[in-house]
């Protein structure tokens, strides 16, 4: 099994995807090029943001092609302000667009190609670990995030913003920092921190099992869990 990860943002997601990909595939190699690619080996190559990430696409079918070894190939996004079903819907055309262009189906007939969204950025998702937000939390700040929404009973993806701030997403990574500083722990787009360990993985996993929370990473844990 040879895994090719084209990852949207350049910081977080090369380094949270490395460690649950190793979580999840005990063995799996990390290659830095697709000619090192070995038997249960993957690659994860930067998208540069939005909206780069589309153009990274076609080259890294044009990589796949020159070198017809991947076995699944998984493009990871936000949907950041847009609706999952929208920005899914503008990756599949683009998808469908560059494989054509390069002949993808015809130079590599069994590789399989996965859009996975994060909905609404990869920060939703760690917000949904359930024992990481206090029930009665002593930061007053923290108390007025969980007052707005709370994330631990509450599913994470549905999770607007209040005002004063400008994006969802800015909302969202301000609430899983001054979530995970009540318990000690620190998180950053360069050092995430806690929530590169298994059983933080392990937690998400949970929580998508027992709700119906989560659902756009509960689409990425079924598809590894079917390659497992």
């Amino acid at each position: 099994m040879k895994l090719y990860f084209l990852v949207e943002g350049d910081r977080t997601e090369p380094i949270i995807y490395r460690h649950w990909v190793e979580h999840t595939f005990p063995g799996i190699v990390r290659a830095r090029r697709i000619e090192d690619l070995q038997d249960d080996g993957y690659l994860i190559q930067k998208g540069g943001g939005y909206p780069s990430c589309l153009q990274r696409i076609g080259d890294a079918m044009l990589e796949m092609t020159d070198v017809p070894i991947v076995d699944h190939f998984f493009i990871c996004v936000d949907a950041e302000e847009v609706p999952l079903a929208d920005r899914f819907e503008e990756f599949q055309v683009a998808v469908g667009e560059e494989a054509e262009r390069v002949r993808l189906r015809e130079r590599c007939p069994g590789l399989n190609v996965h859009v996975i969204v994060q909905n609404c950025c990869i920060e939703t998702w760690l917000l949904g670990h359930s024992k990481m937000l206090r029930r009665a939390p002593h930061s007053n700040r923290l108390v007025e995030m969980k007052t707005f929404y709370d994330v631990s009973a509450l599913d994470p993806e549905a999770m607007g913003s209040p005002r004063g701030y400008v994006t969802r997403q800015s909302f969202h990574e301000a609430y899983l920092k001054e979530m995970l500083a009540e318990q000690g722990k620190s998180y950053s787009k360069v050092h995430p921190g806690v929530v590169l360990e298994s059983n933080y993985l392990s937690s998400l996993r949970d929580r998508c099992a027992a709700t119906s929370h989560l659902r756009s990473l509960q689409r990425l844990l079924d598809t590894w869990s079917d390659l497992r």
